[in-house]
């Protein structure tokens, strides 16, 4: 009978991994997919298969979908599952190699002159007649972790990863990983919410692209090189690029935020990183669509004029929104990091505006800032709730989106522009001490720093949420705004006050946060511990809760967990991950290799998950985490890596999205 004792991906250059972070936490194999033989991850040779008695015919390596129990429910016929190419053995059939053009992820069969591995057939608690110390015959229901060493259909590691879910099972994860071409893609954030408005399976990244665009790519004829904040959607199929959007120029750009409305309009801000420059904010399209009037979209700088052919940031009816000075008593550069951006709502809409929702940390000031406004068809005046066409200010009218419909948007936030009374070329200029909007949510004292290890949600009631990591504390605090924001009075002070919550969260976890709010206000908050180098998960029932519900941790084999993002999929009830929390994160034991990127999926729903190791650090399998194969290396040991973007298509399966040489992104192949 043929049996696998062993599978390997050697090739590390086309995304082969380690063994020892080759299986995930339930013991399957985590494998780059290639296409066809023309793929750059390709190879005939990619799987090394290990065992006895392995001397398949042509057809006698497959993929399927279920691991019968019934060895003879499994045939070899061209109906079952995939067949994969392998090389022809030699005796005395210990090995063969294997294509890893796998198009379908499940449980690799082999057989023998017909005869079926015993690998996905057998029990995986097989005993035999083994007695414990009680002299007890052990069985699946007594077993204990001590006990698995002698079911012969066991692999457990009690040492190095101390994973004991693993079996003698061969179940392959194939994991589609793309590379967008976009080298040196900054502080990338990634949405799966296309330009109609609705999650769909081409990703959108908005990223930072230091040698900027050229006129031929559509970046238009003036100083193309600046055109550095860009926004771009990619085949989710091949990868390739749909579009790319020029947000704005100027010669030194730093960060990048991004968000989408209900009506498919983009957010991006950026910071033009230099002395009596700015923060901006884009809505949608700006610098792009200026080239069509020989002009181009610019940001704000203090004192310069380079002539008409130039639409500046902080001028009238255009899509660029001038936020703050980078100046801080004198010039900081990397002054505000790592901005957030939400949108709720729909700004194409005739009787009600989208929200928008920023927080950033200001290094300057040692601050969190809060920045909250409108922007529709009809806004507040910013003094009252009363939603008017002929309030606020106006946007750009002239020009259109990419599905060609016309802007016609106002903010009710004056945004720094200029007097009314002056036109956009004045040389008078907004005072570079701008603040009008900056709503400080965390302040610095003498018991409280905050850091740029934050992360900001909005319920569905429109209170704001920002989890932060306290550096005098070494905790994570939980602050939450009194009242329910919609954006109706940008610059009053007492408008968005935030409350530190007197939840008690653990020492010395909180680093590389992340938060998400799910469709019933539930809390989740993935961070690192730095104690223990570990991957932790926090889980809220609310913002308003007087302690932790449940704190655990999820992955402990290295050190991971940094550049965390928690997403909870509630929206596509037929999708294995529903309602189940899902961390994408970084494995900095990894770092200048390709086996960086992990994945981590709770087996059970929302408020009911269990910890994925236990308190002597052994692997439950309460959570499925498993490495992600990469085609260049992830750069997680550059800040601007920002985090391990993560999202969900239609179907609502999971897509990570991550810096590597290359912006690139990719899911498991379903079954």
């Amino acid at each position: 009978m043929p049996y696998i004792t062993e599978i390997e991906t050697p090739k590390r250059s086309l995304g082969g991994l380690k063994n020892n972070n080759i299986r995930s936490a339930n013991g399957n194999y985590s494998i780059m997919y290639a296409e066809d033989e023309n793929a750059d991850t390709y190879s005939s040779e990619f799987i090394n298969v290990k065992g006895f008695n392995l001397n398949p015919g042509e057809n006698d390596v497959r993929v399927v979908k279920t691991a019968k129990k019934d060895s003879n429910a499994l045939t070899t016929n061209d109906t079952d599952g995939i067949k994969v190419s392998h090389s022809t053995p030699a005796s005395p059939y210990t090995m063969f190699k294997a294509s890893n053009v796998i198009s379908k992820s499940g449980y690799l069969e082999v057989f023998t002159n017909g005869v079926r591995s015993l690998n996905n057939i057998n029990n995986n608690d097989a005993y035999g007649t083994t007695q414990n110390s009680s002299n007890v015959q052990i069985t699946v229901a007594n077993a204990t972790i001590t006990d698995y060493a002698n079911a012969y259909n066991r692999e457990a590691d009690y040492n190095k990863t101390k994973n004991v879910q693993l079996t003698d099972d061969r179940y392959l994860i194939i994991w589609d990983m793309k590379d967008t071409g976009v080298k040196n893609g900054y502080y990338p954030v990634m949405t799966m919410i296309g330009s109609d408005g609705t999650r769909g399976n081409n990703p959108v990244f908005g990223y930072l692209q230091k040698t900027g665009g050229t006129e031929e790519s559509g970046a238009g004829p003036n100083y193309p090189q600046y055109a550095m904040p860009q926004r771009a959607e990619f085949n989710g199929t091949t990868g390739s690029n749909e579009y790319t959007e020029y947000l704005i120029k100027a010669p030194m750009w730093d960060q990048m935020g991004m968000a989408v409305d209900q009506g498919g309009r983009y957010y991006n801000v950026s910071v033009y990183d230099r002395d009596d420059c700015a923060m901006h904010l884009i809505y949608d399209r700006y610098a792009e669509i200026q080239k069509y009037n020989y002009k181009t979209g610019y940001g704000f700088a203090t004192g310069v004029s380079l002539g008409s052919n130039w639409n500046y940031a902080h001028g009238r009816n255009n899509n660029a929104i001038v936020l703050e000075s980078v100046n801080y008593s004198e010039l900081q550069i990397g002054r505000y990091q790592y901005p957030k951006l939400i949108a709720k709502g729909n700004s194409k809409n005739n009787d009600t505006p989208a929200y928008i929702y920023m927080s950033y940390y200001d290094e300057g000031t040692g601050q969190i800032i809060f920045r909250n406004f409108q922007i529709g068809k009809k806004v507040t005046n910013g003094t009252s709730t009363t939603l008017s066409s002929s309030n606020g200010y106006a946007l750009d009218s002239s020009n259109s989106d990419n599905s060609n419909l016309q802007y016609a948007q106002r903010i009710n936030f004056k945004e720094n522009r200029y007097d009314d009374n002056l036109s956009a070329t004045d040389s008078a200029r907004p005072s570079k001490t701008w603040d009008a909007g900056r709503l400080i949510a965390i302040d610095k004292s003498d018991t409280s720093k905050p850091s740029k290890y934050f992360d900001m949600a909005v319920t569905s009631d429109n209170r704001v949420i920002i989890v932060y990591y306290d550096e005098l504390s070494s905790k994570l605090k939980l602050a939450y705004t009194g009242t329910n924001v919609k954006g109706e009075k940008p610059s009053d002070l007492n408008y968005a006050k935030f409350t530190i919550s007197n939840v008690d969260f653990p020492e010395y976890v909180g680093t590389y946060v992340s938060l998400a709010v799910d469709s019933n206000n539930h809390i989740h908050i993935s961070g690192f511990d730095a104690n223990d180098s570990d991957l932790y998960y926090i889980y809220l029932d609310s913002y308003s809760s007087s302690s932790i519900d449940d704190k655990q941790i999820i992955d402990q084999f290295g050190s991971v967990g940094h550049w965390t993002q928690v997403r909870i999929n509630t929206t596509h009830t037929n999708s294995p991950y529903y309602n189940k929390p899902v961390i994408a994160y970084y494995n900095s034991t990894e770092t200048g290799g390709r086996e960086a990127i992990k994945l981590a999926i709770a087996q059970n729903t929302v408020g009911q998950t269990e910890a994925g190791v236990d308190s002597n650090g052994y692997t439950t399998g309460k959570w499925e985490y498993m490495t992600v194969p990469s085609i260049t290396p992830p750069q997680g040991g550059d800040p601007k890596f920002q985090n391990v973007c993560l999202d969900f298509d239609s179907s609502g399966n999971p897509v990570v999205g991550y810096l590597g040489s290359n912006l690139e992104f990719g899911k498991q192949r379903s079954e």
